[in-house]
């Protein structure tokens, strides 16, 4: 790959000066975007927060309770608790602040088992699909990009995942028995 972009380099004529300028553009791009990621990501991480110590996702778990029940079968409490957390953050938006409960969910599922069980499987489907109310990493991409309405995505990105994670959760009940 290196060999073909220096062939190309060569070809092309394009001077080290102006490769130069475009690794440094590209460099500062990359910085910047990253920068701006990290300010909406601890926003959002800090409003997931605010929002545990009030209660507002515990109450969202006790809603996501009957459902859990039916997708994921007979799990032990405290996955199912893991299992709530996870489907919580990942609802509000916040999918990274997702990922130690769904680690820990995966913990309390296996105890000892060797193979993809039932559980872990709808829980690695709906993670993979990424159902979100509020998108706010794309959101946030397309602020830092200077759309003019940003939040524009909200509904599309609504009616694709919804779609994206019903066929999930189809072809994980297909594969899986429900008694796994």
């Amino acid at each position: 790959m290196l060999i073909l972009s220096l062939l190309a380099v060569i070809v092309s004529g394009c001077g080290v000066q102006q490769i130069m300028n475009s690794i440094m553009s590209a460099c500062t791009q990359s910085l910047s975007l990253c920068l701006s990621l990290c300010c909406v990501y601890c926003f959002w991480l800090g409003m997931f927060n605010i929002l545990t110590q009030c209660g507002a996702v515990e109450w969202l778990s006790r809603i996501l309770n009957p459902i859990v029940n039916k997708l994921y079968g007979n799990v032990n409490k405290e996955a199912q608790q893991y299992i709530c957390l996870n489907l919580s953050a990942n609802l509000l938006g916040v999918s990274n602040a997702s990922t130690p409960s769904a680690v820990k969910a995966v913990n309390h599922i296996y105890k000892g088992e060797t193979h993809l069980t039932r559980p872990t499987a709808m829980l690695l489907v709906i993670n993979a699909t990424g159902m979100q109310l509020i998108p706010t990493t794309v959101i946030s991409l397309r602020a830092s990009a200077g759309s003019i309405n940003a939040s524009d995505i909200i509904l599309p990105t609504l009616i694709v995942t919804t779609i994206s994670t019903a066929v999930g959760i189809i072809a994980t009940s297909i594969c899986y028995k429900k008694d796994n």
